[in-house]
């Protein structure tokens, strides 16, 4: 769309078709609310400066308002206060100011406290309950604003620059090992190039993606860089410096250029390749090398919920999970909602611990309404009396006697 408006295009359905992109973007999160602003800003910029070039840039933006207004009305309304989203904050005081998640209860020094935490239900080891008044398969990341509200985040220098770092460091693997071949194949085009003088008006044209990209990579890189986030930034990124190669037409560069863009080809399909099959053998426990440790295998998301399914447990009920449920992907399709949780680093005092334990544990879930519970990764030196196993697998769970 940029690449058309820096052309010169003056058809106002383009403009009409960013204000639908950016707006529809904002609410499938695909897009930042401030790198919305950059897109438009810079549509406006690279455009001769005229009364329909104003025209066309405010349709844009009207369309982009019109879109994302009801969303953050509504969830304005819901908040009790104006906000376009809280997933930023809660992003931030995780992992800028260090606050633990899911579960934390708050630091009785300090005085910041949740308004409304988790409910620890069983102290050692840690079991918690969270099934009101948030619904959903997984309540605590339904909504995750709801149980770390009243949390400010703060400024904090050390752990700025500690995201910093770990962002910097991200950035490195995805440009210079995952992409690098297409780095130094791009980068020795540059070098082949001619040089030009452009003034700022020139270069806002010729990076009119770049902008855009560099910035989003900058405002995730001071909290939090996971590839759903960036790719379509990364496509923007690309697509505009490979488009801004200018090579003399001489016979010696076109063979360079043919040379080079086949390295690149191949060097990403290589990339690509070795990235599916290590995730093929991490699936595949049964190919690792006989001087690997073997361990049993994880059950699959299906196999747990029809297992739920053959021991009576309906949609709707309630469980319990022994470990990280935020990948639970079987409680979605046994639709079965999680309201108590034991994480896996707790799990270690109850597998080895006696009878009584156990039982004081499995109570404390019982307690919660959970009909079941399901324990993720069970070691195989844990007390598993009563238990069920899923298949082959370390997947387990525990039938209350009422329900059996």
């Amino acid at each position: 769309l940029i690449a058309q408006i820096r052309l010169g295009d003056k058809n106002p359905r383009l403009f009409l078709s960013l204000g639908l992109v950016l707006g529809l973007g904002y609410l499938s999160k695909t897009f930042m609310l401030s790198v919305a602003l950059v897109f438009l800003g810079v549509a406006w910029l690279v455009q001769k400066r005229s009364w329909n070039s104003l025209s066309r840039t405010f349709l844009a933006v009207t369309i982009f308002v019109l879109i994302s207004s009801p969303f953050i009305l509504l969830i304005s309304n819901k908040i009790g206060k104006f906000t376009i989203g809280e997933a930023g904050t809660v992003t931030f005081v995780r992992y800028v100011n260090g606050v633990p998640f899911p579960h934390w209860q708050g630091d009785a020094l300090t005085g910041v406290m949740p308004s409304h935490p988790s409910r620890m239900v069983h102290q050692s080891p840690a079991v918690y309950e969270f099934g009101e008044p948030i619904g959903g398969t997984y309540p605590i990341s339904m909504d995750p604003s709801y149980w770390y509200e009243g949390i400010q985040p703060r400024f904090d220098l050390a752990g700025l620059l500690m995201r910093l770092v770990a962002s910097g460091l991200v950035y490195m693997e995805l440009f210079m090992q995952k992409q690098g071949i297409l780095f130094g194949c791009v980068l020795a085009l540059y070098m082949m190039g001619q040089r030009r003088k452009l003034r700022l008006y020139n270069i806002l044209q010729s990076w009119a993606l770049v902008i855009p990209a560099v910035i989003a990579f900058g405002l995730y890189g001071t909290v939090l860089v996971q590839g759903r986030y960036i790719g379509a930034f990364i496509l923007l990124f690309w697509v505009d410096v490979l488009s801004n190669i200018r090579l003399p037409d001489i016979l010696n560069n076109r063979s360079w250029l043919k040379v080079l863009s086949v390295i690149a080809i191949l060097g990403l399909l290589a990339n690509i390749i070795m990235f599916n099959l290590d995730g093929f053998n991490r699936l595949n426990p049964s190919l690792k090398a006989d001087w690997v440790e073997k361990t049993a295998p994880s059950a699959r998301p299906i196999e747990v919920a029809k297992a739920l399914g053959e021991l009576g447990i309906q949609r709707g009920d309630k469980v319990g999970v022994i470990g990280y449920a935020y990948d639970s992907f079987w409680a979605r399709l046994a639709r079965v909602k999680i309201v108590a949780e034991m994480l896996e680093s707790e799990a270690v005092e109850l597998w080895r611990g006696d009878a009584t334990l156990q039982f004081s544990v499995l109570q404390s879930f019982a307690d919660t309404g959970a009909k079941a519970v399901i324990a993720e990764y069970v070691p195989g030196y844990a007390r598993l009396n009563g238990w069920y196993r899923v298949g082959d697998s370390n997947y387990y769970i525990y039938q209350f006697e009422e329900q059996r």
